[in-house]
């Protein structure tokens, strides 16, 4: 059930159904037909089974002249009939085989977790873009404090060659009064 609820969930978004608008139904249902015929042009197994399904379209409406013709239809007529199509309800069955065995791949469990993943993605989009900003902040941050430590070192270093000088000159002073007193 929860199944057939998204699908029709996803079937009213496309068709547009909930809108506000109904003066713009034409306009919905011409996107509606543009839509579905690239989907056919796109996909030759559905062209094809539209094609099959525009064949068989008056035998599946039972307008008003196929009622008066299958209650005036003798039975060895009907057989017939059916004899005649043959090879076309036999590939009829196949198809309807076909698309029985895919049916598991189109009720997937993973379809009704999409929203859930959908959700779930948006939300680590949104934590990886809030650590990304902090990753710029945190690297802005680091470079200015490297850029302090560089300039505490260089005038460490200039006070440290000046106490040097200062020491040097002081120590040649002291030789020079030790070797005046001797």
């Amino acid at each position: 059930m929860d199944v057939l609820r998204a699908r029709l969930e996803v079937i009213e978004r496309l068709v547009g159904a909930g809108h506000d608008d109904p003066t713009n139904l034409v306009a919905r249902l011409n996107k509606v037909n543009s839509t579905v015929s690239s989907v056919l042009e796109r996909n030759a197994a559905l062209s094809k089974l539209e094609a099959k399904y525009n064949q068989c379209r008056s035998l599946l409406e039972c307008g008003s002249e196929l009622k008066l013709e299958a209650q005036t239809m003798q039975i060895p007529a009907k057989a017939e009939v059916v004899l005649a199509s043959e090879d076309y309800i036999r590939e009829l069955a196949a198809d309807l085989r076909r698309i029985e065995e895919l049916e598991k791949y189109v009720n997937s469990p993973h379809y009704d977790q999409a929203a859930k993943l959908r959700e779930a993605a948006s939300q680590v989009g949104d934590q990886s873009h809030n650590a990304k900003i902090q990753y710029e902040q945190l690297a802005t941050r680091i470079a200015r404090i490297v850029d302090q430590y560089h300039t505490g070192v260089n005038v460490l270093s200039e006070l440290f060659l000046q106490s040097d000088q200062i020491l040097s000159q002081l120590e040649a002073k002291v030789a020079g009064l030790e070797a005046a007193r001797l």
